[in-house]
């Protein structure tokens, strides 16, 4: 869910099924301008005065009741992008399970500039190999204020060499795009599966969320 900054009385938000972007009026509790002829899931991002999307193999703009691709995915993402305030956005994948040869296909990071008109096929930063990060379907992105972009994928990880298995991982990516692994889960005391992804801590660093792991309930961790 996100804020319209231009209209600051509206909300915006996705449904799963049947699927729907949708705009809530807080002054007068009425839901205005849904569009459901395109099903959506995931996060919104507002970016100059449109709000940014993912679903399954497409990035979208929508300014209700009008919505548009801007950029073609070769998987599915319904995690959502990340603007970096000029004009990129960056993304993730959550992989396939069957790649070529019937082995699993790894997610990967991805990165586009907004085209001008018509829609483009976003750069790839980097693709998972299973031991730095797997499947990576919900957490979104967060950029700290050096341009770092920070990122969780709830498996992969350890000596695990698929994208299915092992107990998730945290990661950066550089302004220069180099792909850094910060943390991997061992799915015991310190947690594991981290799908929301990690914010900044006041007192420094990242923190973030685990499901599993801890008292078997999940975690609450902080990475520096």
């Amino acid at each position: 869910m996100t804020f319209d900054r231009e209209v600051l009385n509206r909300l915006y938000s996705t449904t799963s099924q049947p699927g729907a972007i949708f705009s809530y009026n807080l002054q007068t509790s009425r839901f205005v301008n849904q569009d459901t002829s395109h099903p959506c899931l995931g996060t919104l991002t507002y970016y100059k005065g449109s709000m940014y999307g993912t679903n399954g193999e497409e990035v979208f703009a929508a300014k209700l009741p009008h919505r548009q691709r801007v950029a073609r995915l070769v998987q599915s993402s319904i995690s959502g992008v990340l603007p970096d305030g000029k004009g990129n956005f960056y993304g993730l994948t959550a992989g396939t399970g069957a790649g070529p040869n019937g082995s699993p296909r790894p997610g990967y990071i991805f990165k586009f500039a907004l085209p001008t008109n018509g829609y483009v096929i976003p750069t790839t930063l980097h693709h998972f190999i299973g031991t730095d990060g797997g499947w990576a379907r919900l957490a979104p992105l967060f950029m700290d204020a050096n341009g770092n972009v920070y990122g969780t994928t709830p498996r992969g990880g350890g000596g695990y060499t698929t994208q299915e298995t092992g107990n998730g991982v945290v990661f950066r990516l550089t302004p220069e795009g180099a792909y850094q692994l910060l943390y991997t889960f061992t799915g015991g005391a310190d947690g594991g599966s981290p799908y929301a992804g990690v914010v900044s801590y006041p007192a420094g660093g990242m923190i973030g969320a685990a499901s599993d792991g801890g008292d078997g309930v999940g975690v609450l961790y902080s990475i520096q």
